[in-house]
């Protein structure tokens, strides 16, 4: 039988050098051992139960890997989040957004680095890149409108999805409208002195 780096490096390295002590356990490496391991520098310990091979060089989409398992892999990376992972955009969130089904509260050291998100992803709108669990460009799009993100930040977004093909132009044009929509100044009905 391999010894417990090589099992947990099978896990790790299809996830950016990251694995869970859910995982540790699925390949027969006890807690008990996870903790020796990170004691002595082979692992370390990135959020309660999340860890990495320190050997694995981080890449681009260890942090983004990170936040999933931090959420014990019901999370998906999604909104300003998701037009990076999709490299979309050239935007820089201040935290990492994601998406989580409504009721799911993850109370665990480390939330603070992340935009926790309520949301039903229909399996449709459920994709990966690099491994990572994303929502679909058409729903980061989307939801980057819906939560804020910079309009020029969003055109961009769309050319890119339309140019690489995720996109249609029918898509592309409901993303435009519903971005130009979010600018326009509230419109008042009735009601009051009729001004």
């Amino acid at each position: 039988m391999k010894n417990p780096v090589a099992r947990l490096l099978e896990v790790a390295a299809q996830q950016h050098g990251l694995f869970t002590v859910v995982q540790a356990a699925g390949v027969d490496v006890a807690d008990d051992q996870v903790r020796r391991m990170a004691a002595t520098g082979v692992l370390e310990r990135r959020a309660q139960g999340v860890y990495r091979i320190s050997t694995v060089p981080f890449d681009e989409q260890t942090e983004l890997m990170e936040a999933v398992l931090w959420a014990k892999g019901r999370g998906l990376i999604a909104g300003e989040s998701g037009l990076v992972l999709w490299d979309l955009a050239d935007v820089n969130p201040r935290k990492i957004h994601m998406a989580v089904p409504p009721g799911y509260r993850p109370r665990r050291a480390g939330g603070e680095l992340y935009e926790i998100h309520h949301i039903s992803v229909d399996a449709a709108d459920r994709d990966e890149v690099h491994g990572v669990p994303v929502v679909s460009p058409a729903l980061a799009i989307r939801q980057a409108i819906d939560w804020g993100v910079a309009g020029d930040m969003i055109e961009q977004a769309v050319r890119r999805a339309q140019a690489r093909e995720h996109i249609g132009m029918q898509t592309a044009a409901r993303l435009l409208v519903r971005l130009y929509d979010r600018a326009l100044p509230e419109k008042h009905h009735g009601g009051g002195d009729g001004r």
